[in-house]
């Protein structure tokens, strides 16, 4: 990919429809956004009556894994800047007896909606690399933590270390250009560790350690998964203008690239970075 194809997409360009949202929860979240939202959450360790805020919480994969290790006594509250993402949020989120409350509320990363000091976690999954001012974004996940507050931050590895991914990109670069590919090139737009570490440390977090973390993610049977995981994205509506030949050529690639179509296991390279918030 060129430098330009790379540049970064923000949050706010990267909006989806309501359908695309759905979309996105019943195929990206499964396949590897879900485990990779789980990693997060892992490496931050949620539990008890603790307070826990997912940053770009999309549809809600890192919520409720948060859910899940807490008591009744906990809380989580997740912001995203994509009212259609809340919208689908709620219902995968909805209540459940005995678990504790999530709290969905519309915001910007860059400014959250919350009081200082008022959460004890803070995760961040599959979001940093699309938001402008990622110190800023950073800054403001410290000021929300109580003193001596954790964060877990996850984001893609590079995009050349990702293979599905970058046979992907490379062939939507061949068939519809690098402005199209760069709604999936940005998402790997902070993948390397020096770059996560130097933007939680610009934004004022503590003790921060980087992991490598590779899951084995399954897409299934790649014909039908790519036009699924294309109808997931922004990329939706350039594949709808450009007609089914553009799609089926952009999945023959894959196959190629990827040596057939049969469903499989394929690695799914991440960065977790876990840190602190500065002590009282």
């Amino acid at each position: 990919m060129t430098t330009s194809s790379k540049s970064a997409m923000t949050a706010l360009q990267w909006q989806l429809a309501r359908d695309a949202a759905r979309h996105y929860a019943q195929v990206l979240v499964p396949a590897y956004l879900g485990p990779a939202a789980q990693a997060v959450v892992e490496r931050a360790a949620p539990s008890g009556s603790e307070t826990v805020l997912d940053v770009g919480c999309g549809t809600g994969a890192a919520a409720a894994a948060a859910r899940e290790r807490l008591g009744p006594g906990g809380r989580v509250v997740a912001v995203d800047v994509n009212r259609y993402m809340l919208d689908v949020a709620r219902e995968v989120l909805g209540p459940h007896e005995g678990a504790a409350p999530v709290d969905l509320r519309e915001g910007d990363a860059r400014q959250l909606p919350l009081r200082d000091h008022g959460v004890d976690v803070v995760v961040c999954a599959n979001t940093l690399q699309f938001v402008p001012e990622r110190a800023r974004a950073c800054a403001q996940m410290v000021r929300v933590l109580v003193p001596g507050g954790r964060a877990a931050v996850g984001t893609w590895a590079s995009i050349e270390e990702n293979p599905y991914f970058d046979a992907l990109a490379h062939a939507i670069d061949r068939t519809m250009g690098p402005q199209v590919a760069t709604h999936l090139t940005s998402a790997c737009t902070l993948g390397t560790a020096p770059e996560l570490w130097g933007a939680l440390r610009a934004g004022g977090f503590e003790d921060i350690a980087v992991e490598n973390v590779t899951l084995d993610v399954t897409l299934g049977e790649l014909t039908t998964f790519v036009p699924r995981h294309l109808a997931s994205t922004p990329m939706a509506a350039a594949f709808r203008g450009a007609g089914d030949e553009a799609v089926h050529d952009v999945v023959e690639q894959v196959v190629d690239a990827l040596g057939g179509a049969a469903g499989r296991s394929v690695p799914f390279h991440l960065l977790v970075a876990g840190a602190r918030s500065p002590a009282a």
